[in-house]
This record gives structure tokens, sequence and C-alpha cells, in this order.
């Protein structure tokens, strides 16, 4: 009889995928739909499918092609009515649909969604851990009667950012129903969505940035954005930043300049250079700055774009009002 060989690393993911689905509170009954597409791999579909029915609940795999091969485009309109009368939705896309009204109108009916865009390294690296949950939590009521932040580095950022009525998020891997209702596993940070006109001033990133449709970079000499009442208006320095600009305008849409969020990470589980998306957000003390898209009920937001972009601002300082959250890329808990 032939010997199947074990495919350990599906093992593992088996094992982070409980950890996330326990974290978030799915119970035996519950009926989950997992939406996924033909582009991602099978490894994180048969390893969250696997961990939904060892917890006892009833999942439902869907398959489609419409988040294979671009961002901000949700699955086929069909899938919109399972997703509502779900118990719990799962989020395997291979590119991020997280901010558009659909997404928006399954969270407002109550349903939960754990999105799933990192890869397999980062979920099994990377699961939710109760620590960083309450550490960010601890960090939101810290700030969540802030009048703005402001960003600074030792390389020109001065960024001020109005939180006007905009409220402070936290995530960490794993929803909280019935008011933490969007997660994403391996994600961890601080997060404001501030309305548009509210943010200006100068950012000079210096670490990651995630591009999402292409390869995630590090930038070889810092890129040098202006902001101006919430839109880019320029972006200087070397051969990366014209590739950034460039894609930028690649999407031909005025709404992808928009400042989208900004915050900072808290998982000190991450690499010295993650190139993964969902790692980069997560970078302890890395403060991030976003553009485009960011339509999201947890955090107000309501930027509909065609493009979503995350960067990295390392060993800069972030103060919300007078207190020092970060300094020199290290948070002052």
């Amino acid at each position: 009889m032939e010997l199947v060989p074990l495919n350990f690393r599906l093992a593992e993911l088996v094992c982070a995928a409980k950890m996330a689905l326990q974290m978030s509170g799915v119970k035996e009954g519950d009926k989950i739909t997992i939406w996924t597409d033909t582009r991602r791999s099978r490894a994180p579909q048969e390893a969250f499918f696997s961990a939904a029915l060892a917890l006892g609940a009833n999942p439902l795999l869907l398959i489609g092609t419409s988040t294979s091969n671009a961002m901000n485009i949700p699955p086929h309109e069909l899938s919109h009515d399972v997703f509502k009368k779900s118990d719990f939705v799962l989020d395997l896309a291979s590119n991020s649909w997280v901010y558009t009204d659909p997404y928006a109108s399954i969270m407002r009916s109550g349903v939960p969604v754990l999105q799933v865009l990192a890869s397999d390294d980062v979920v099994v690296r990377m699961p939710p851990i109760p620590e960083i949950t309450e550490r960010a939590k601890k960090l939101v009521e810290r700030i969540k009667n802030s009048a703005e932040c402001r960003i600074t580095s030792n390389l020109g950022t001065d960024l001020v950012v109005k939180r006007r009525k905009r409220p402070w998020v936290y995530q960490s891997g794993h929803v909280e129903p019935p008011k933490h209702l969007y997660d994403s596993v391996g994600v961890s940070g601080i997060v404001l969505y501030p309305e548009v006109g509210a943010v200006d001033g100068t950012v000079v990133v210096n670490g990651p940035v995630a591009l999402y449709t292409c390869p995630s970079l590090i930038p070889e000499s810092p890129i040098r954005i202006t902001v101006e009442g919430s839109k880019i208006t320029r972006i200087d320095g070397g051969r990366d930043s014209k590739m950034v600009e460039f894609w930028f305008n690649s999407f031909d849409d005025p709404n992808s300049y928009l400042f989208a969020h900004t915050g900072f990470g808290l998982d000190w589980r991450t690499g010295p250079a993650p190139l993964d998306p969902i790692e980069i957000e997560s970078m302890e003390g890395g403060i991030n700055v976003a553009f485009g898209s960011n339509i999201t009920p947890h955090g107000e937001g309501d930027i509909a774009a065609k493009s979503h972009m995350d960067a990295i601002l390392m060993e800069a300082d972030l103060l919300v009002d007078e207190d020092v959250l970060v300094r020199d890329g290290r948070i002052q808990d």
C-alpha cells in the first residue's frame, strides 16, 4: 500500500486556524461561510474548513473568481445574501475587498467577518494571542478622547491628523462580537480613519510599502509624500518613489490619493524585514500611513477608491495630543 506523505504545514495551519476561530467565539452549530477564489491555494481553505468542523461549526465553502486578480472587487453578488444569513464569515480572498460597501453591509447586518489575507507563514507564526488584544484595548482607552495626533521623524516627517469625531479602533487578529465585527488574522495595531480634509503635512517613508497588486518593497532611499487637505500633492525621492507614483497613477482614480488611515503596529513577532503586506502593518512600533479606500463601519471610514496602499515609518514618533505613544519606533505603554 502506498503511503501518502503528511502535509505538516497543513497541520500547523489547522492549529493556527482553530486558535483564531476559538478566540473569535466560534461555537458548535454556527453557520460559517468561507469565501475564497481560484487564485488562493488549497491549504488555508482546508485548514479553516477543518478547524471550523473541529469546533462543531457548520462550514460552507464558496469559490469564485471576482477577487482573484484585482483589489477592492467584492465577491459575486449572489453570495452577499449568504454572508448576511451566516453566523460568521471567513474571508480568504486573494485580494482584499474589505474597504467596499458589500463588506461594510455584512458587518452592519451584525455578522462578524474575519479576513485571512495573510500568507500561510504569517497565519502559522502570528495567530491571535490575548496579550496583544489586552494591550490594544488599553491603548485605545488611553487615547479615545484625544483631539489630534502628530507624527514626526528625524528624516523630516511632520504630519498632523485631526481626530474630530472619528474613533480610535484596534485590530488583534480575531473578532469579538457584538461590537468588534471585523479583524484580520496576523494584523495587530491601533488605527484611526480620519475624515477627508483632516490631514496635513509630510511623511518620509523609510520602511516597507505594501502595494498589494504588486510585490511589496523596502525603499532604497526614503519616499517623501506631501499631503494637503488629506490628499497627496507630491511624491519625491529616488527610483522607488517613481514606482509608487506610477502605481497610484495606474488606477486613474482621484480618491486613490486620499489619506485612508494611520496608527501603529503591536506585534513583536514580526520579522526584521517583512514583505508580507499583513506583517508590514503589524510591526511593533512601526507607524502606518495608508492611502486610498477605507470604507469600514468600525472605524467610520467612508472613502471609496480603486486602491489601497500601506506604508511604514520606522524609528518615528507618534504623539496623541501631548501623550507620546511611540518614540523612535518604540511603544510607550
